[in-house]
């Protein structure tokens, strides 16, 4: 069975409400995307991504993962999200290739979300 790196900034991140679906998988460390815009979709209860500039960053963590589990992760993401592959930059410099889902919806449902200055999302924190 193969193996996959996948950067998650949402939902999927420890702590969050879907985390446990990454539990029996290898968490490799934090780590930060450039050239994203990250959007909190507060209705929705979850992030999205979109390619910006590269004055946007996006943090989150990377994982190894199952090529079962990503399946489950690609179900649920389903079409509002496409699976892409991405360069990501961990804390010791360190570039890499891995998978992320970028945000695949309709562009006008994101003028309502708020866009996350920081790069760093986080839903245990709210309501």
């Amino acid at each position: 069975m193969g193996h996959t790196l996948v950067f998650v900034y949402g939902t999927l991140k420890k702590g969050e409400q879907r985390s446990t679906i990454l539990t029996d998988e290898t968490f490799l460390g934090p780590a930060v995307l450039h050239g994203y815009k990250l959007y909190d979709l507060t209705w929705r209860g979850y992030p999205a991504i979109t390619k910006g500039t590269a004055n946007n960053s996006t943090f989150g963590e990377l994982y190894s993962v199952s090529d079962r589990t990503l399946g489950i992760v690609d179900m649920l993401e389903g079409s509002l999200y496409s699976r892409e592959e991405v360069t990501i930059e961990t804390p010791r410099k360190k570039i890499r290739k891995a998978m992320t889902y970028v945000w695949n919806g309709v562009l006008e449902d994101l003028q309502d979300a708020k866009l996350v200055a920081s790069g760093k999302w986080e839903r245990r924190n709210k309501g």
